[in-house]
């Protein structure tokens, strides 16, 4: 399989015989392209929350077919990473425009329901893909590169990395007594690699985003005051003039 960027916002995908290429269909930009849709069988919840059930692929028999992809931002751009045998690469979905594996490779679960980093950092969901195989993402600003031990990156930047790399999360919120609830509702959560690893993230943060994680944590707290004055204010009053 060869990729060509022809703009930095469309690539040209060439799959040759006996491959198979799987792709997000809005992106497709070939004209008059025979192309097949039909849902996924593999990884069906991540698929389903990341809106990727549905996903167009061709296999090419005895001659080469040429896919073209593009994207509708400005500030997009493709980006692709080919995953060794034996290897994984852990991937935000939603991210993903394009893939294929060569035999033995797939997609394989990662999620960890009961593990708060991973809801802490969005990757609850995420999945892993075994090599061999090549991954192409898309998203704004996006960049790959090889991250040295110690590099830090925002968890909703991050689109992914290797499976078998390590991490330290953190905060930018203070410290202290407290500290800790508040962090694990933050918004800006900071990643930290303990090694060296490949690393796809967009350079472009969606500041105004909410966290969802936040908003339960501001729901509970107008719970638990307004029953707090509910029994103070209602109650007790009710319960003392009773008992006068």
């Amino acid at each position: 399989m060869k990729i060509h960027a022809t703009q930095p916002n469309r690539i040209d995908i060439l799959v040759e015989p006996r491959e198979t290429l799987h792709f997000d269909y809005k992106y497709l930009q070939t004209p008059d392209f025979d192309m097949h849709v039909m849902p996924s069988r593999q990884a069906f919840v991540p698929r389903l929350l990341a809106g990727k059930l549905w996903e167009g692929h061709c296999t090419a028999a005895e001659e080469s077919v040429r896919v073209r992809l593009g994207g509708d931002s400005p500030t997009g751009g493709f980006s692709t990473i080919h995953v060794a045998t034996g290897k994984t690469f852990l991937v935000r979905l939603r991210h993903l425009a394009a893939y294929s594996f060569d035999r033995g490779g797939g997609f394989v679960s990662a999620a960890k329901l009961w593990d708060p980093v991973r809801w802490m950092t969005g990757l609850t969901f995420a999945l892993l893909a075994r090599g061999p195989a090549v991954l192409v993402f898309y998203g704004a600003g996006v960049e790959s590169h090889e991250a040295a031990a110690g590099e830090h990156c925002f968890a909703d930047q991050l689109i992914g990395f290797e499976g078998a790399s390590s991490f330290r999360v953190s905060a930018l919120k203070p410290i202290g007594a407290g500290g800790d609830v508040i962090n694990a509702f933050s918004q800006t959560i900071d990643i930290e690699f303990c090694d060296a690893t490949q690393l796809v993230r967009s350079t472009v943060r969606a500041t105004a985003r909410a966290n969802w994680a936040k908003r339960v944590a501001y729901l509970l707290f107008i719970v638990i005051l307004g029953g707090w004055v509910f029994e103070k204010c209602v109650l007790e009053d009710w319960i003392w003039s009773w008992i006068r």
